[in-house]
């Protein structure tokens, strides 16, 4: 089911929607994408758009509306978007229950 692809924590709906709020883009929709795969995982990107693209997937999470494009749909089925604000960290997460293994890579190489 197209609507359950990604998920939004209660906490990241709310601090998506202050910021839509301060940065005068209530209007706007939240463009969820990936931007090239490592052996580490997807590179997750996040930014507001004022309209869809035509070959976006448009949801609406939460009162949200979400742009996801074509290519990056299959990297975020299953994945949770989070905001964390503990520990010196504060920031939106992605949880992604589909990655195994994984490694460490400085970005310039990778060891895998």
């Amino acid at each position: 089911m197209m609507e359950n692809i990604i998920t939004i924590s209660d906490k990241a709906s709310e601090q998506i929607k202050e910021i839509m709020e301060k940065e005068g883009k209530l209007d706007s929709g939240l463009r969820i994408g990936v931007n090239g795969v490592s052996c580490s995982g997807p590179n997750y990107v996040l930014g507001f758009q004022d309209d869809a693209m035509t070959d976006d997937k448009v949801l609406d999470i939460k009162g949200i509306k979400i742009f996801i494009d074509e290519l990056s749909f299959p990297y975020l089925e299953g994945v949770e978007l989070d905001f964390i604000d503990q520990s010196g960290q504060k920031g939106f997460i992605f949880r992604n229950p589909n990655l195994t293994g994984g490694c460490s890579c400085d970005g310039s190489s990778c060891s895998c």
